[in-house]
């Protein structure tokens, strides 16, 4: 585990669990445990990862991360309406 958020509805249903060796980023249903999601995979675009250093949601829904070594960069994933 790299770095983790809880979503920002009132009960925090959710865990967001950052990969960053694998870069993926995993959904958990806080409650059960299981695995509801997976964002991103390991690369070098807009969306893939690469040595996820720090993850964070906004009000919104909007994930961020950071990146560090290869990629070095802050990306910002906008969450579902």
């Amino acid at each position: 585990m790299w770095s983790t958020a809880f979503s920002r509805d009132a009960a925090q249903k959710y865990l967001y669990d950052a990969d960053g060796e694998n870069g993926v980023t995993h959904v958990l249903n806080r409650e059960n445990g299981a695995e509801v999601a997976t964002i991103g995979h390991k690369g070098r675009y807009a969306g893939q990862f690469h040595d996820v250093d720090r993850i964070a949601l906004d009000s919104k829904g909007n994930l961020y991360v950071t990146e560090i070594t290869h990629n070095i960069r802050l990306q910002k994933l906008v969450g579902q309406k």
